[in-house]
């Protein structure tokens, strides 16, 4: 599950990101700016969002990862499913609660036993959780934003529009992913985008008005059913 996580970590590095505005027709003059401040503006505004939603889908190799979850500042959680396996996570402060089927639970454990055990039931665990807690990771959005870095130097595009909005594009020169940045409005990034090696888009909307799930009722206490102290 960890190598899972930073592995998807790793991949966003390497693609494209855009930032959409708020709806505002308002020129931020990021089109007017170096690549490099570009970029940079476009990680602070992003990590700095109260909220957003962030869905798509990443190609590597043989690997194929599908994620739409809401990070916030409040609580986050989403669906994430890579080769197959999906899992739903809430993260709450220090908490994190996940949930998957049987089939999906044997997957991520390696263990089919375990997977009946715990399919289709909420597991409540902490960040500090050696085979999950590294899931928190994903769903920390300042973390995950400082954590998308170009490999080569960035390049800057023309102005073009996604979705309605104006956007200037960032091409990492090494992995050729796209990073589009709104050039009007605040500059969030709005889309990720990748290269020959790393298929796939990643979309970011609904900035500061994105609501994550709520937190399940009577989950279970994930450390004390290993520690063989609860269930």
């Amino acid at each position: 599950m960890r190598l899972l996580v930073l592995g998807l970590l790793s991949t966003m590095a390497g693609l494209s990101a855009c930032g959409s505005s708020s709806g505002s027709k308002a020129t931020s003059g990021e089109s007017a700016k170096s690549a490099n401040q570009i970029f940079a503006d476009a990680k602070k505004a992003t990590g700095g969002a109260s909220s957003v939603h962030i869905f798509g889908h990443i190609t590597s190799g043989s690997d194929k990862t599908d994620l739409d979850f809401v990070d916030s500042s409040v609580r986050s959680g989403g669906t994430i499913t890579d080769s197959g396996a999906t899992i739903q996570v809430i993260v709450s402060g220090k908490t994190l609660y996940l949930t998957g089927s049987a089939a999906s639970m044997a997957k991520l454990t390696g263990d089919q036993a375990a997977g009946q055990l715990l399919g289709g039931k909420w597991l409540e665990t902490t960040k500090e959780n050696k085979d999950f807690g590294s899931l928190a990771q994903l769903f920390d959005l300042t973390n995950l934003v400082k954590d998308i870095q170009p490999q080569g130097t960035l390049q800057k595009r023309s102005v073009t529009t996604i979705n309605g909005q104006s956007v200037i594009g960032l091409t990492d020169a090494s992995r050729k992913g796209t990073l589009y940045v709104a050039s009007s409005g605040p500059p969030y990034m709005i889309e990720l985008v990748g290269g020959p090696g790393e298929t796939g888009t990643i979309t970011f909307d609904n900035y500061g008005s994105a609501k994550p799930s709520a937190i399940p009722k009577n989950p279970i206490n994930l450390d004390q059913l290993e520690s063989g102290s609860g269930a």
